[in-house]
């Protein structure tokens, strides 16, 4: 074999070696610790969405959200979810035209 081709191949297996360890590493199950983190984490975004939507639809100021307000929050996603798919799918369109 040929100095230079054996070069190649020593950097090759070095370099897919290095690159082989941050993919093992991703694929290992999460720690209890971390598992906890991210679980505390959602437990607060869902208490912090909670009150912001009590703040916004709770209309008689009674500390819960009754049919109607609920209503009002799922008529509101709706319409969010809806903009949101409208504006995905213009998006789409204009990409076509580009292309």
């Amino acid at each position: 074999m040929k100095p230079n081709k054996f070069i190649l191949c020593v950097s090759a297996l070095a370099i897919a070696g290095l690159l082989a360890v941050p993919t093992i590493r991703a694929a290992q199950p999460k720690s209890d610790e971390a598992k906890a983190a991210e679980q505390a984490d959602r437990k607060a975004k869902k208490e912090a969405k909670d009150a912001e939507d009590l703040a916004k639809y709770d209309a008689n100021k009674d500390g819960k959200l009754d049919k109607e307000e609920k209503a009002a929050r799922k008529s509101d996603a709706d319409k969010a979810k809806e903009e949101k798919k409208l504006k995905k799918e213009a998006e789409k369109k204009d990409k076509e035209k580009m292309h």
